[in-house]
């Protein structure tokens, strides 16, 4: 159908964008710090999960693995 035709389009467009900006961040910044960034993504995975889908099961582990990756981040950022 064509909303699910658009969806794939959409999905695909979304992937070129953060390929092309993560290739052009490791052109121009230190691999460690766009790395640490780039594992953030979990997070917005999870933000989206809980708000959008109303994901609710095995939250508390779902927090602290998210939290966890975030600080990971933010150290291997603070510390490179």
């Amino acid at each position: 159908s064509r909303p699910f035709l658009a969806g794939i389009a959409l999905a695909g467009l979304a992937i070129v964008a953060e390929n092309g900006s993560i290739n052009f961040a490791l052109s121009s910044d230190p691999v460690a710090s766009v790395m640490a960034v780039k594992r953030t993504m979990p997070m917005f995975a999870f933000l989206i999960g809980f708000f959008y889908f109303k994901e609710r099961t095995d939250l508390p582990k779902k927090i602290f693995n998210t939290a966890l990756m975030v600080l990971g981040a933010v150290l291997i950022t603070i510390f490179k």
